[in-house]
């Protein structure tokens, strides 16, 4: 495989020697180096919740404070060294912002206490000179390490998860380790260096608005969306090793010339072991691309081939960017984010190609001239499955794009195929399947899809927003919709087969209108069966003026097949189209099979058998049949001779009739009008037999009983018949007419005789028995066994018989005698003290008796109670008392206890102990009550003060600032006993006072502190105190400005010795007021926005201090029109003015330099820096102190040039033709690693 010519390989072998040399110049180039560098981590020194750093002054302090060594210069930074700090809810563990002096943070381990605010670990804002080395700071998803606003700073050997860097600069990051998080990001950043890092699965590496960023030995392995590039220019990669991702140029950025113009990729940075190809501005005069790289990126190239290529596992596999007459052949990609990228290119063909497992297949944006043909697509991703649908995004997409889609298998993407405003296109002969949508077509005019075949998923055709489309041979099936118009005009459906889809096989929404839909095969859509049901309509139209048949006919329905009485090929009445429009096929085709059917169709009733009979008046009668040569298309039954009746495909009917003899007729009727009638005989017996018993005496009191009955059936004739006694087993006494009960117990006995006819109607006669042989209940209710200290006694009884009434009841009282007693319930008086026995005596009418008795004890006399402790009155200083008593009676005792107006509290015991009682007065009642239910009760009242007093200083208000020297002290003390109370002022002695207030006099300035001791009678202490300042001082203040004040933007810094009031302050510049918005802390910065009026300056404050001093600073400001002119020539080494050369002023651009090496600009008189840029030389520096007395000019400006060392070349044998065909210049490729190089440095 070489390029036609051989005059491409002469130069390609200097090119390969100029390119091996490269890394070696590079390596020479370190950032930051340290004698203790080591990729172990060191133990860390101690742990603290976190560092938080504001501005230089606040370093210097904490750096002061913390005895952090270093003085903040570049040779000698501070160094926070060894600790492990905690990032939680309230912030980062390690925060820096806005700082100029150089910080050195390493051997810092930042732990993830996060719960609901996830702050980043670290956070750095609006610094310069941070060095973070051997720093771990691991999280998996939020944001490790987020830096923003940041200069002149580097990140080494550390361990971080997710990484943010936003509007940076000259930032280095150095053989760190990101790895498991999401990624890392870098956004509007420029003058980036990446090197040596090893970065393993990530979800993105991604740099979005940046410039001059160079990436070089770094590992990339299973970065997910690969190192993704957008809106950025001047990248470099060199050397990298990617592993399971690739560099991936997104859909968005695919209109960024500049990217491309701009990226350096050579083939020393490999992808999955292969290298990396960027070719670009080059004709190949239809050379092929050697096999074995690992990612190809072409970018106006034309006349190539890529063919036999294997990649796997990358981001973007092939990207043609801006390209022509490209060859695309035969080649294998799989595992892929983006597989092949087509963009702002002609005649480009897909050919042949095998896409496994890719998120997204062919994509092809602004480009005409396509061919992709017989491809096949697969993007089961992360599933080795073809019937996983929609893991893919796009198996094909053309966006802006034309072309010819031919014979491509396409399966479980979302989208199969979509086309968007891609006019003129052809797709043809393909076979899709398991997608959501297989062909999605919007914003199309003139569309061919012809003989493809779509299968399962949800539309297998969706078209929206177009018109002219022609639909012709397709197969459409198993999907939700076979086809979907949506506002889609004038297109043409012919042809098509639309099967088993489960909702409608074509569906033309609104505002879709003109369309012709003909010669198509509807066949089971919507559910449809072999009959039509206007549920289940296998098409769906709500647009205007669609025709659904031409004039030579329309389409063919499986649920609409015929009738055709005149032989025509169309059934006799339109299909129904379903949907607003009210639509119909007006010429339906009728199948072959209906015109030639003059067979009945076959008919058996299968239930009932004939001649049977049945013991429902509602009878489910059943049948079958069929056709041979056509269907079944109705049934007609007929019951007794009443008359036919339509029951459509129905094969069971059910009827009612009443005892007797019925016929039953079905007639069976084909497509073709042909019929077939059967009949059936059955018998229909509804009632039961009838059954009579004489009737029973009320009740008997001997333990046998006869029983008589007479039985009878009118119908199919008696069975059997049944008798049970109280629910025991059933007795047959089938052809008997009487039976004798015999040993029946005292009670009531439940008898059931039942008869059965031969269907097994019956019928069931229950009647009672009772029979009375004793007396059945007698019990006393009260009173009950034991003491009671009632006058008189209440007798209350229960007395029952189940069969007989009660006859009388009779009293014996401490067995005297008997006498009768009525009711339920009888009053005893004049009982005296002690035992006493009841007995009660019932007889039924049957002259059975029973008795029962019951003993009792009369005690009317209240036990005595006495408390032994606590005593009445007595003080407590405990919350704990100990309650006994002593109690007296005949009888037992129970006693209740309850504090206050608690709960009462039961024991059997004389004591019992009485726990956290609350402070105050306290009285315990006591309750005992004997067997005979007499009550004694006592109580007891007592003081507890088991709390120390609540003191609450009311003023001054902790912290509270004051600007006077007098001050009243409140506070107020709540205890249940008397308090006495003790203050004093800072160190100084105590004082008792009666009261809750004291007055400070002579206060000096700063912080005093209140002390209040407070002690009850019990002996309790309470102690508090408050801490407040004296500020009697008006602030103070310094005004600088910065900044051009003759431009459209300068600032205008005003720094006070202390806060101020943030509100209430006016800030007068020149007359005008400022507005109150602009306080940070103890600073003040107004951005000016127009050019200083005149030559001086005015800045007026008025403001208050945080405790209320007044101040009003005032200062002014001379300034000199024009400033002083600086002026230089820069030459390099050989004397030779020098042109393009980038001119710095404080860190700003202010000029560059002409044809003649010269430059000039304005200044302010006092020290500056100038630095000189430009590529291929070495950087040069100068301060310059410019002076009232005249224009100051630069002399000696010499730039020295950057020389690359040469290195032996090596081959690696990667098809050196196609390299040297790439077209880079010998000089190009030296410039911009001398470029490269002097960026290093």
């Amino acid at each position: 495989m070489s390029f036609a010519g051989s005059r491409f390989s002469a130069s390609l072998l200097i090119i390969m020697i100029v390119l091996s040399a490269v890394p070696m110049a590079l390596l020479t180039c370190s950032a930051y180096e340290d004698d203790a560098a080591s990729s172990d981590i060191i133990p860390m020194e101690s742990t603290i919740s976190a560092i938080k750093i504001d501005g230089d002054a606040d370093l210097e302090s904490q750096a002061t404070a913390n005895l952090w060594p270093g003085n903040g210069t570049d040779l000698d930074p501070y160094l926070i060294n060894g600790l492990t700090l905690v990032a939680n809810d309230s912030g980062p563990g390690l925060q820096v912002q806005n700082t100029t002096l150089h910080l050195r943070l390493q051997n810092i381990v930042v732990e993830d206490d996060c719960l609901d605010e996830y702050h980043p670990l670290i956070s750095l804002y609006n610094a310069s000179g941070i060095e973070l080395w051997n720093v771990v700071a691991e999280r998996d998803q939020t944001t490790s390490l987020q830096v923003s606003v940041v200069r002149n700073s580097s990140v080494s050997t550390c361990i971080l998860g997710p990484v943010e860097f936003e509007d940076s600069s000259n930032i280095t990051l150095i053989n760190n380790t990101i790895d498991e998080s999401d990624g890392f990001s870098l956004s509007a950043c420029e003058q980036i260096m990446i090197s040596g890092n090893q970065l393993d699965s990530l979800g993105q590496f991604y740099i979005n608005g940046c410039t001059y960023v160079t990436l070089t030995n770094n590992i990339f392995q299973t970065v997910v969306q690969g190192v993704a590039l957008v809106n950025s220019s001047n990248i470099t990669f060199w050397s990298n090793t990617f592993l399971n991702c690739s560099i991936c140029v997104p859909a968005l950025a695919m209109g960024e010339d500049l990217f491309f113009r701009t990226l350096t990729a050579p083939i020393n940075n490999s992808v999955n072991g292969f290298p990396l190809l960027f070719v670009r501005d080059i004709d190949l005069g239809g050379g092929t691309v050697p096999a074995g790289t690992g990612q190809i990126l072409l970018y106006n190239v034309t006349n190539a081939t890529i063919i036999g290529q294997y990649l796997n596992g990358t981001s973007n596999a092939i990207t043609a960017k801006s390209c022509g007459d490209i060859t695309i052949s035969s080649n294998t990609i799989s595992w892929s984010l983006y597989a092949l990228v087509i963009a702002d290119s002609y005649q480009v063909s897909v050919i042949g190609n095998d896409l496994l497992h890719c998120f997204e297949g062919v994509q092809s944006f602004s480009s005409e001239g396509l061919l992709i043909s017989g491809n096949d697509m697969n993007g089961s991703y992360y599933f080795d499955s073809y019937d996983y649908i929609g893991t893919g995004e796009h198996g094909i997409l053309l966006y802006l794009s034309w072309g010819e889609v031919l014979d491509n298998t396409i399966a479980s993407y979302y989208y199969g195929l979509r086309l968007i405003l891609a006019d003129g296109s052809e797709v043809i002969d393909n076979s899709l399947s398991h997608t959501y949508f297989g062909l999605r077509a919007e914003t199309v005019i003139d569309l061919t899809v012809d003989n493809n075949t779509f299968f399962n998923g949800r539309d297998c055709i969706y078209i929206s927003d177009s018109s002219e489309v022609l639909m012709i041979n397709n197969t459409m099936s198993n999907a939700e919709y076979g086809c979907v118009f949506y506002y889609t005009d004038n297109c043409e459906v012919l042809s098509n087969y639309f099967h088993e889809n489960t909702k409608h096989g074509l569906y033309i929404y609104t505002g879709s209108d003109d369309n012709l839909i003909a010669g198509n095969l509807f066949s089971d859509n919507s559910g449809a069966g072999a009959v039509f049901s206007s549920s289940t309509v296998q098409a769906q139209d709500i647009g205007l003026r669609n025709r659904w048949n031409s004039t030579t006919g329309g389409n063919e329905w499986s649920d609409w097949p015929g009738p055709d009485a005149n032989d025509d090929g169309f059934v006799d009445s339109p299909y129904p189209i379903g949907g607003s429009a009210n639509a119909k096929d007006y010429l339906p085709l009728a199948s072959a099979a209906v015109r030639d059917d003059d067979s009945p169709p076959y008919l058996t009733i299968t239930s009932p058998a004939n001649g049977t009979w049945s013991d429902s008046m509602n009878l489910i009668i059943t049948w079958e049949s069929g056709d041979n040569e056509t269907s079944v298309v109705k049934h007609y039954i007929n019951l007794d001779g009443d008359g036919w009746q339509n029951v459509g495909l129905a094969t069971e009917s059910e009827v009612g009739t009443v005892d007797g003899t019925h016929i039953f007729s079905v007639m069976a009727v084909d497509l073709a009008g042909n019929s077939a009638i059967r009949n059936v005989t059955f018998m229909v017996d509804t009632t039961a037999p009838v059954l009579t018993v004489e009737p029973l005496a009320p009740y008997y009191t001997d333990p046998e009983v006869r029983l008589n009955w007479s039985v009878s059936d009118a119908g199919i004739g008696l069975q059997r018949v049944e008798m049970q006694a109280d629910i025991g087993e059933w007795i047959d006494v089938t052809g008997n007419v009487t039976y004798l009960l015999t040993n029946l117990t005292d009670g009531q006995h439940n008898i059931t005789i039942t008869a059965y006819d031969s269907l097994g109607w019956n019928t069931s006669v229950s009647f009672d028995v009772f029979v009375d042989l004793e007396f059945n209940h007698l019990e006393i209710m009260t009173p009950v066994a034991g003491a009671t200290n009632v006058q008189n006694v209440t007798l209350t009884w229960a007395a029952y018989d189940w069969i007989t009434a009660v006859d009388k009841v009779e009293l014996s009282v401490d067995g005297q005698d008997w006498f009768e007693v009525t009711g339920n319930s009888y009053e005893i008086t004049g009982l005296g003290e002690g035992d006493h026995n009841l007995t009660l005596r019932a007889w039924d009418e049957a002259g059975h008796n029973a008795t029962s008795s019951v003993n009792i004890t009369i005690d009317r006399t209240a036990p005595t109670v006495e408390i032994l402790t606590p005593f009445q009155y007595q003080f407590f200083n405990v919350s704990d008392v100990d309650l006994t008593w002593q109690v007296q009676d005949a009888t037992d005792v129970v006693c209740s206890w309850k504090v206050d107006g608690g709960s009462w509290n039961v024991t059997t015991s004389n004591s019992t102990a009485v726990s956290n009682l609350s402070d105050g007065q306290r009285t315990i009642y006591l309750s005992c009550r004997d067997q005979a239910g007499n009550y004694a009760n006592a109580s007891v009242s007592f003081k507890v003060d088991a709390m120390a007093p609540v003191v609450v200083i009311t003023s001054p208000m902790p912290g509270e600032l004051l600007n006077g020297t007098e001050l009243t002290v409140t506070w107020t003390v709540t205890d249940v006993s008397q308090v006495m109370r003790s203050w004093r002022l800072d160190f100084w002695p105590w004082h008792t006072i009666g009261g809750d207030t004291v007055t400070l006099s002579a206060l000096t300035e700063g912080n005093h502190t209140i002390y209040l001791s407070c002690r009850d009678e019990a002996g309790h202490y309470a102690n508090i105190s408050v801490m407040f300042e004296i500020d009697t001082t008006s602030p103070t203040a310094s005004c600088v400005f910065e900044g051009d004040v003759w431009s459209n933007s300068w600032n205008v810094t005003i720094t006070l010795s202390e806060e101020i009031d943030p509100v209430n302050y006016t800030l007068l510049i020149n007359g005008e007021e400022m507005g109150t918005d602009n306080v940070l802390q103890n600073s003040l910065t107004i951005a000016m926005d127009a050019p200083l009026q005149g030559t001086s300056l005015s800045v007026s404050l008025t403001c208050k201090d945080l405790a209320g001093n007044d101040a009003l600073l005032n200062w002014t400001f001379t300034f000199y029109p024009f400033g002083l002119t600086m002026n230089g020539t820069v030459r390099d080494a050989q004397g030779e003015p020098v042109q393009g050369v980038i001119v710095l002023l404080d860190g700003a651009k202010v000029g560059t330099t002409d044809a003649q090496g010269s430059f000039s600009f304005y200044a302010w008189p006092g020290s500056h820096q100038v630095k000189l840029m430009k590529e291929g030389f070495k950087n040069l520096t100068r301060s310059v102190d410019l002076q009232m007395e005249g224009d100051g000019f630069m002399d000696d400006l010499t730039l020295a040039s950057n020389e690359v060392p040469e290195e032996p070349a090596t081959d690696n044998g990667l098809g050196i033709e196609v390299f040297i065909a790439i077209g880079l210049g010998i000089a190009g490729i030296i410039g911009a690693m001398l470029f490269l190089r002097s960026r290093k440095k």
